[in-house]
């Protein structure tokens, strides 16, 4: 009983002072400041008892709420929000893994138009990327099949060099622009017709 007089002196008090302060006030701009500073004390010490109860254990509200109520309706709650939680993340994942492939694809695009792409990124669930598998197929080679005489013995190694510095390149590329290392990304060339 003594807390409720002691908020009531209080809040009289309060109100007590914050009338004789406009009182003494001049008719100016400053007034409405002063107003809303000492509504601000109002409201403060009004409230003043809630924080007291927040401030206190509130295993009280076990007397007023039988417990198996509040701990069913809790574990109901955790168990959604955790539900809740993976779906967005599955669906956070999706969404990054989709984005990181478009990316590399516009990659692709800038150099090596005449292929097709099958590109495949997985991350992690940290969102950290753990692979990139690139697999380009020969667009020319799905349009027109042509038969190409067979040389034993002959091959153009200049041919498979240049492909090879290429891919590397890329390899490179990707590596410095998503900062991942550059053993996580495979790159495969097929011929359409595989």
């Amino acid at each position: 009983m003594s807390a409720i007089s002691q908020w009531v002196k209080n809040l009289v008090f309060i109100i007590l002072f914050t009338t004789l302060l406009e009182m003494f006030l001049p008719e100016n701009n400053m007034r409405k400041y002063v107003r809303v500073v000492m509504g601000f004390f109002i409201i403060t010490v009004f409230i003043s008892p809630l924080a007291v109860i927040f401030n206190q254990d509130l295993t009280t509200i076990d007397r007023i709420i039988p417990g198996n109520i509040i701990n069913d309706n809790w574990e109901e709650i955790k168990r959604r929000g955790e539900e809740i939680e993976n779906a967005n993340r599955s669906l956070l994942k999706g969404y990054y893994e989709e984005r990181i492939e478009e990316r590399v694809r516009e990659i692709i695009e800038l150099n090596y138009s005449e292929y097709g792409q099958v590109i495949e990124v997985g991350v992690n669930e940290e969102y950290q990327i753990t692979y990139i598998d690139i697999t380009l197929i020969k667009q020319d080679s799905i349009e027109r099949v042509e038969i190409k005489p067979v040389e034993i013995g002959r091959e153009k190694p200049e041919e498979k060099q240049a492909s090879r510095m290429e891919m590397v390149e890329l390899k490179k590329k990707i590596s410095r622009i998503f900062q991942v290392p550059i053993n996580l990304i495979n790159i495969r060339v097929k011929d359409g017709r595989e």
